[in-house]
């Protein structure tokens, strides 16, 4: 199994900038998705959780559901 790493992801995608800016007509549409899928992977491998969460909080959250559907 391959790991991908942001370094190799970086340096993937500036080969792909590079390489449609040097030609004429840009990437093709091959290749135009490929580029948006690696910044994409890259901004999920960069990314910051937005949130978090523990059982206890879990647990709590059930019940208090549990009671809005037991008393409505």
């Amino acid at each position: 199994m391959t790991t991908i790493t942001k370094e190799w992801l970086q340096q993937t995608i500036a080969e792909f900038e590079n390489t449609r800016d040097d030609i004429p007509f840009g990437l093709n549409d091959d290749d135009a998705k490929i580029l948006i899928v690696l910044k994409r992977a890259l901004a999920a491998l960069t990314a910051e959780p937005v949130a978090w969460t523990d059982a206890e909080e879990l647990r709590d959250f059930t019940y208090i559901r549990f009671l809005r559907n037991v008393h409505s």
